[in-house]
């Protein structure tokens, strides 16, 4: 064998090896990044099972938990039903077709946009206002007002229930309930009025 041939053999030799190990380099490397995103991925379903867990976990509460319905708003504060007298046919329920409102979301609707909240409030013109009470009191010449949640005042006509008030001067601060009455608007104290049907 001459020398040429040596050499020749050893370079296609040594360019074989290089090959083979730049090869055998490459399919490491895939394997790491194929682990790698098992990895990431068997994290990213974990993670997933853990949220599905806690969905159904969530789900199963709000199952258990007995259901509102349309007949009484429950107090938030005891846990107790308190159905609340407004004097008219069904009191203490919220009639099928009845719209309601919460306190805040009633003042929150008139604080963003007046015009469009004396639109949305104004048919049907009885609404279910509900909410924790913040005062009961008599006002100056113009009957009763019960404060909701600090936001909205609803006035009623005290000879409607002779001087004492009535059934009216059974409600407490804290108590949690829900009025009939026809949304007026914002005052300038800063809260929303609504009358009571009663009122008239």
């Amino acid at each position: 064998m001459s020398r040429t041939e040596r050499i020749t053999i050893i370079t296609v030799g040594t360019v074989v090896g290089a090959v083979l190990l730049v090869l055998l380099w490459s399919m490491y490397m895939l394997i790491s990044d194929v682990r790698n995103t098992v990895s990431s991925v068997d994290g990213v379903v974990r993670e997933i099972a853990q949220v599905q867990g806690v969905q159904e976990t969530v789900l199963n509460r709000l199952d258990a938990l007995p259901s509102l319905g349309d007949d009484v708003l429950p107090s938030l504060g005891s846990g107790e039903e308190t159905p609340v007298d407004t004097g008219s046919a069904g009191s203490g329920t919220i009639r099928p077709g009845r719209p309601s409102v919460s306190a805040r979301q009633l003042w929150d609707d008139f604080d963003a946009n007046q015009v469009r909240a004396r639109e949305t409030y104004r048919e049907p013109r009885i609404w279910a206002i509900s909410g924790v009470v913040d005062s009961v009191q008599f006002e100056n010449g113009r009957g009763i007002a019960v404060v909701l949640d600090g936001l909205v005042r609803v006035r009623f006509n005290p000879s409607y229930e002779g001087d004492d008030g009535g059934w009216l001067g059974e409600i407490d601060k804290g108590q949690s309930l829900w009025l009939e009455c026809e949304v007026r608007g914002p005052n300038e104290d800063g809260f929303v009025v609504c009358v009571s049907p009663l009122a008239d």
